[in-house]
């Protein structure tokens, strides 16, 4: 009987080697490009004193055996690639870091993709040594917040435009995006966790396109927050999954109980009134440890205009 045969999970392996090692080691955050994205398999985001700087790396991560075979005389991994990766590598709009993970050895290795570093071998193939000695890990942590930072405020602010713009042209094409987050009220570190989900707005599924699992944002607000890290979104509750659960907590609070009907009585005129007095942007759900929020995502003047620029930009 023919059966279907399990695919191979080094590449999965190797992503999650990584990302152990830059959310447990450096303490910064990693997100995986769980969408398409054309060689580009996760960014992340340098941490410093729990706070996060907006500086970002882009990562390509290659794992298995294969990649460590040919080695140049000082024992350095050569890695071989083909131009049109090459090409897109460098003209990303951040720091792009190739990392190769080792099974056998279980470590991952890097190198900073560069004009200068990548060697040309023919038109359509090239070259690049990665050191054997850099592996991936905390001592990596000063240089690569040094590659990092190697850009202005405005490159940064564009570039952060530039990596949301897929869900940008979700809104066009008439989908929704949803912000799902939890926050740890009482952490001083600001910790908590924010998912990215589109709705197909033919068949009503949901596609989760972003995941960060764990995120620091120190004393910051998260109304604030979100606004920082969507800044070419309105934003607001998600309607259907609020009402409900403010209408049950205005019941407890303001409502009459009947013991004998086990209802509720109120003026539903002062519980539209009393949601009218709520911010713009609330948790549905908190019991002072922890707080949930699923908030609605729409395109803004920012959001539209930066889209007309970039595709004047790429006429």
């Amino acid at each position: 009987m023919e059966l279907p045969v399990k695919k191979s999970s080094t590449g999965n392996i190797g992503v999650n080697r990584t990302e152990r090692i830059i959310m447990e080691e450096l303490d910064w955050i990693f997100r995986e490009n769980i969408k398409e994205d054309y060689g580009i398999d996760a960014h992340i985001e340098v941490v410093e004193n729990k706070k996060v700087t907006g500086n970002l790396l882009a990562l390509q991560i290659k794992s298995g055996e294969s990649y460590f075979s040919e080695r140049a005389a000082d024992d350095n991994i050569i890695y071989r690639g083909k131009v049109k990766h090459l090409n897109y590598w460098l003209n990303y709009s951040i720091p792009v870091i190739l990392v190769l993970y080792n099974p056998d050895e279980e470590n991952c290795y890097w190198e900073h993709i560069t004009e200068n570093k990548a060697e040309m071998i023919s038109e359509s193939s090239w070259k690049l040594e990665v050191p054997s000695d850099r592996t991936l890990d905390i001592h990596s942590k000063e240089e690569l917040i040094n590659i990092a930072e190697n850009i202005s405020e405005y490159e940064r602010k564009f570039n952060w435009l530039l990596s949301h713009k897929k869900f940008m042209e979700e809104l066009i094409e008439g989908n929704r995006i949803v912000l799902e987050s939890t926050e740890w009220v009482n952490k001083s570190s600001g910790r908590g966790s924010f998912k990215i989900k589109i709705l197909d707005s033919q068949t009503g599924n949901e596609e989760v396109a972003l995941d960060w699992p764990t995120a620091y944002f120190g004393m910051q607000s998260y109304d604030k927050v979100f606004k920082k890290l969507f800044p070419w979104a309105n934003i607001s509750v998600d309607e259907e999954k609020y009402y409900d659960y403010e209408l049950d907590q205005f019941k407890l609070d303001n409502g009459a109980y009947d013991s004998e009907t086990g209802e509720y009585y109120f003026s539903h005129e002062h519980f539209r009134e009393w949601r009218e007095t709520l911010p713009p942007i609330r948790p549905y759900q908190s019991d002072g440890e922890v707080a949930h929020y699923r908030l609605v995502l729409t395109l803004n003047s920012l959001g539209k205009s930066f889209l007309k620029i970039n595709d004047y930009l790429n006429e």
